[in-house]
C-alpha cells in the first residue's frame, strides 16, 4: 500500500464509523449473458448508509463512486460490504480512495469470500498516515467464466470509513471569480441528422432535472433506432469540475470528442431512482470540445406505450487562467535592418631616403702669360653623390569596432 493524496488540515473526533452519503457517478456493467442487470439491483441508492441487506449490482466491469458527507483522514480504514446468496463463485472488485474524485489511489480487493461474512462480506483497508479522502471507487474485478448467464458481478450493499479525525484539504485553486457554465436538453441541442422537438413527459418518466427538457428527435423514430445528440463547449482556465447528470429512455453512451467516457445498458433510466450522475471531471481540459450522447430507444417506437427521450444538464465549473496558473503565450515580433560601413587607414608616417651630396669640382689651372686673351686649365669633375640610405619603419597597425543594439523587450506577466 502506498501513501497516498494531499494532508489537510486535520480535526480531532473520537473514533468514528460513517457510511456513503451520495453517488458522485455510476457505471454499470452487464449481466454475464451480454443483457442489463435487473432493475431492482440497479438502484445506486441502495449502495448508501449501513448494510442493510440492499444492494446495486455492478455487473461486470461495472463501477460505482461514493462519496461521504466529510473528508475523513487520520487511523483511517475502508470497508465494503458484499452480498452473496448462497453458493457462488468467486467475486473481485477493486477499491480506490480519493480526495478530488479524480485522482485515485487502488488500495486492494475486496471479495465475496475472505473476511467477515456470511452476510454481508465485509473487506477492510487501512490507508496510510496523513491520508485524507472524500470518495470511495468500487470497481467489478471477477472473471466472468465460471459463472452463469444470469450473473451480475460484484454486489455493493454499503462503504463505510473509520476514522478519528476530519480533515481539510487544500483548495485546488486559489480563485475567488470561478466560472460555471450549463448546457441543458433544449431545443437549441443538435441532433445529427434531424433536428430537436420537445416530447411531452411520460407518466413513467419520474426523473428530474431542473432546467432540462425532455427532447427527442422530429423525424419518425425506427424500431431499436440510436440518435444521436451533440453539444460543442469551450473551456477556459482550469476545470475544478465537470458534472453530467443525465435520464433516458432508454439505454445511453456519452462521449467527449469521439472517446467514450460513460454509459448505461439499462432500459429503465428515466426514472428517479436510476438517472445517473457522471463524475466527467477527468474527461474535460480546456479548449473546444463536442459532448456527444447516442440514446437507444429500445424496441418499436410509440409515443404513449414505448415512448423515447433525453433529459441532461452538462456543468463544467472553472477557474479563470489568471487566478490558477493556466498557460499565457506571450509573443514578440522584431524586425531589423543593420548596415555597417567601416573603412580603415594606416600610415608610418613621413620617410626620407636621400643620397649624400656630390663631390666639388677640381679648380682650374694658372694662367701664366700675361697676355691679354690668357685661358687657364679646366677644373676636375665633381665625384658622384653617394647612394641613398636603407629606411626601416616600425609594424603599422590599424583597428576598428562595430556595436550594434537593435531592439529591447522587457515582458512582466502578473497574476
Amino acid at each position: 500500500m502506498s501513501a497516498m493524496l494531499l494532508v489537510g488540515v486535520q480535526t480531532a473526533l473520537a473514533a468514528t464509523t460513517i457510511y456513503g452519503d451520495s453517488i458522485p457517478t455510476s457505471s454499470q456493467g452487464l449481466r454475464k449473458g451480454g443483457s442489463a442487470v435487473l432493475p431492482a439491483r440497479s438502484i445506486t441508492a441502495s449502495a448508501l448508509g449501513a448494510p442493510d441487506g440492499t444492494f446495486f449490482s455492478l455487473g461486470f466491469g461495472g463501477s460505482i463512486t461514493i462519496e461521504f458527507a466529510n473528508y475523513v483522514g487520520t487511523n483511517l480504514s475502508i470497508s465494503t460490504y458484499e452480498i452473496t446468496n448462497g453458493t457462488y463463485p468467486f467475486e473481485t472488485a477493486n477499491v480506490e480512495v480519493s480526495q478530488n474524485g479524480s485522482t485515485w489511489t487502488s488500495v486492494g480487493t475486496a471479495d465475496n469470500e475472505n473476511g467477515t461474512g456470511p452476510n454481508p462480506h465485509t473487506t477492510d483497508f487501512s490507508l496510510a498516515s496523513g491520508t485524507c479522502i472524500k470518495f470511495v471507487r468500487v470497481t467489478d474485478t471477477s472473471d466472468p467464466a465460471p459463472f452463469t448467464n444470469d450473473a451480475d458481478g460484484f454486489d455493493v450493499d454499503a462503504v463505510s470509513a473509520t476514522y478519528d479525525e476530519t480533515c481539510t484539504p487544500p483548495p485546488p485553486c486559489e480563485c475567488t471569480n470561478s466560472v460555471t457554465e450549463t448546457f441543458v436538453s433544449d431545443l437549441t441541442t443538435t441532433v445529427v441528422g434531424d433536428s430537436p422537438v420537445a416530447v411531452a413527459v411520460h407518466p413513467a418518466w419520474t426523473a428530474s432535472i431542473p432546467g432540462a427538457t425532455w427532447i427527442w428527435k422530429s423525424g419518425a423514430t425506427a424500431s431499436n433506432e440510436t440518435v444521436a445528440f451533440e453539444q460543442s463547449f469551450t473551456v477556459s482556465g482550469t476545470v475544478l469540475s465537470a458534472q453530467l447528470d443525465i435520464a433516458t429512455d432508454n439505454s445511453y453512451k456519452v462521449f467527449i470528442d469521439n472517446v467514450e467516457i460513460a454509459s448505461d445498458p439499462n432500459i429503465n433510466n428515466f426514472q428517479l431512482a436510476t438517472q445517473d450522475v457522471h463524475n466527467l471531471t477527468l474527461a474535460v481540459t480546456p479548449g473546444t470540445h463536442t459532448l456527444r450522447i447516442e440514446v437507444k430507444n429500445v424496441g418499436t417506437y410509440n409515443a404513449s406505450s414505448n415512448p423515447a427521450g433525453l433529459l441532461y444538464k452538462f456543468e463544467v465549473k472553472t477557474c479563470p487562467p489568471k487566478c490558477c496558473g493556466g498557460e499565457v503565450t506571450i509573443t514578440n515580433n522584431n524586425t531589423a535592418v543593420v548596415i555597417n560601413n567601416v573603412s580603415t587607414q594606416a600610415s608610418t608616417g613621413g620617410n626620407n631616403t636621400d643620397g649624400g651630396n656630390g663631390g666639388g669640382g677640381g679648380n682650374g689651372g694658372d694662367v701664366q702669360s700675361s697676355n691679354n686673351n690668357n685661358t687657364g686649365g679646366r677644373g676636375g669633375r665633381g665625384s658622384n653623390g653617394g647612394a641613398g640610405g636603407a629606411v626601416v619603419t616600425g609594424n603599422a597597425g590599424a583597428g576598428s569596432s562595430v556595436l550594434n543594439k537593435v531592439n529591447t523587450n522587457i515582458v512582466r506577466v502578473r497574476r
